[in-house]
């Protein structure tokens, strides 16, 4: 084996040390390593105690920008179809049409959450997102210039493409450049920008009218085009496309100057090389116990977060502050649901690396079970008993269950699912692991949406709340019994958990 010179470099290019490397046969430099000892020749666990973290939260701001894009996509036929079938709109549009408007972007979302590990594969994870920028325009342009219905179909199409594009890609990326102390916070981080996303557009359709609204949209995927293209790519991407030195100063410049570097960078390569020599396939998602495991762990958390009436409970916002007599506008109600959801999930994001992902997600779905029991509550009174007296005296029942629930959801089932699917998955099998669950969390968010009428009409809208009670309790058990822990572990700490 051919031996070469690896310079490390400081930030203004000052040759700092240089060590002598062997080739792998797959073209990744490692330290010379005992091979009778594998994976276990580090010889003691990486020390972050030096590692500086700023350029990391700059890095997962840049990308979670997407994230708030993917907000604005999902919340923006909420202020834009109420002025759509205003008459002097321009764009006459039917019930049926409307309908399609609003769902054609989980389609969008699904065909790019199942062949965003394609890209991912090919540009990096950083590279995805920047490429993503420019669909995501073309598709805000054809929404602002819509003539017709059709125009709005496509554009609707497109930009829920790039939701699928980035939900997927900027989780991963978020779990490969941040270390184990900070990973949770910064990925929670995710959620938070989605629900800033959804903020957004409901504060623009206060006064902006529905083209201009989606002028401001495009303006964020701009912002987040700008942001990334400065950041380092995932040092992980480029270790397994054999670009170690750019590698080498992306750790450098994520985690400072003081920090151990090569010893960070030794276990990238082990774990490039492991992955490598396993020669995953994509039948390995469902073979391979260590890929099929938490697959499965991270579809069952994106089910149970699309279960958990979320859709229902936002249906039933307006007419919640109405039965209670709030006096309170419909806009007026929107706006104190997404302001209390994205102060929780702040909240949420400072606090997962402290408590751990299994109490968040145990806490969040028990609190949802009560707050749906009690949703379903008030609707049996007022719609089966039809006693107006009573109904009146539980008219605090809905407003403190919906709080309770935007408050439940936002801490846990809201960043978590998509927090851990960055940190379960193998590096082997991360790409087409990752786009699975990303589509699969937005084919359950389009039957839901579809289906969502149907089973009000025959289960009512307490049966309803019921249902997504029962669900959640589900979940708690599922967590209760299957997650596993992940605060604090590396990478390949947590993928040890599913090789035993």
């Amino acid at each position: 084996m051919a031996e070469h010179q690896l310079l490390r470099v400081d930030s203004d290019g000052v040759e700092m040390q240089r060590m002598d490397k062997e080739r792998s046969p797959g073209g990744i430099s490692s330290t010379s390593l005992d091979a009778t000892t594998g994976e276990e020749a580090l010889l003691k666990p990486l020390d972050y105690s030096k590692s500086e973290k700023f350029h990391q939260y700059l890095a997962a701001i840049a990308a979670t920008l997407g994230a708030a894009s993917m907000g604005t996509v999902l919340a923006y036929t909420s202020p834009v179809i109420p002025e759509l079938k205003d008459p002097g709109s321009g764009i006459e549009i039917s019930k049926t049409q409307e309908s399609w408007i609003g769902s054609l972007m989980n389609v969008g979302a699904l065909i790019g959450g199942l062949t965003a590990g394609f890209l991912v594969g090919g540009l990096g994870k950083k590279g995805t997102i920047v490429a993503n920028c420019v669909p995501f325009l073309i598709g805000w342009v054809l929404l602002i210039s819509a003539q017709n219905v059709a125009m709005l179909y496509i554009g609707r199409i497109i930009t829920g493409l790039c939701c699928g594009y980035v939900s997927m890609s900027a989780p991963v990326y978020i779990g490969e450049i941040a270390q184990p102390e900070i990973r949770g916070t910064l990925g929670a981080g995710f959620q938070l920008m989605v629900t800033l996303g959804i903020l957004f557009v409901n504060l623009c359709g206060l006064f902006m009218p529905w083209r201009w609204i989606g002028v401001a949209c495009a303006f964020i995927v701009l912002a987040n085009m700008i942001a990334m293209l400065p950041m380092p790519e995932s040092p992980a991407h480029l270790v397994n496309k054999g670009r170690e030195r750019r590698a080498e100063k992306a750790l450098d410049w994520l985690r400072g100057p003081f920090h151990d570097v090569q010893q960070e960078l030794k276990e990238v390569q082990m774990n490039v090389m492991a992955t490598r020599a396993e020669k995953a396939s994509f039948s390995d998602l469902f073979t391979d116990n260590s890929a099929r495991q938490p697959l499965l762990l991270s579809l069952g958390l994106m089910l149970f977060q699309q279960l958990s009436g979320i859709n229902a409970v936002i249906f039933y916002t307006e007419s919640i502050f109405e039965e209670a007599q709030a006096g309170l506008s419909p806009s007026a109600s929107t706006m104190i649901v997404m302001i209390t959801q994205v102060v929780v999930t702040c909240f949420a994001a400072g606090v997962v690396d402290r408590l751990g992902r299994r109490i968040l997600l145990l806490v969040s779905d028990a609190l949802m079970a009560i707050a749906l029991l009690g949703l379903g509550i008030f609707f049996y009174i007022k719609d089966s008993i039809q006693d107006d007296d009573l109904t009146s005296s539980y008219s605090w029942l809905p407003v403190v269950s919906l709080v309770t629930f935007i408050v439940a959801f936002s801490l846990g089932y809201g960043p978590i699912p998509w927090l851990m699917m960055g940190e379960l998955m193998p590096s082997k099998t991360r790409a087409p692991a990752s786009s699975l669950a990303t589509g699969f969390n937005w084919t359950m968010s389009f039957i839901v949406t579809l289906t969502f009428n149907s089973l009000q009409d025959g289960l009512g809208a307490y049966g309803c709340f019921w249902l997504y009670s029962a669900i959640c309790v589900g979940g708690t058990v599922f967590v209760f019994f299957l997650i596993p822990e992940t605060k604090g572990k590396s990478l390949d700490e947590i993928q040890k958990l599913f090789r035993r």
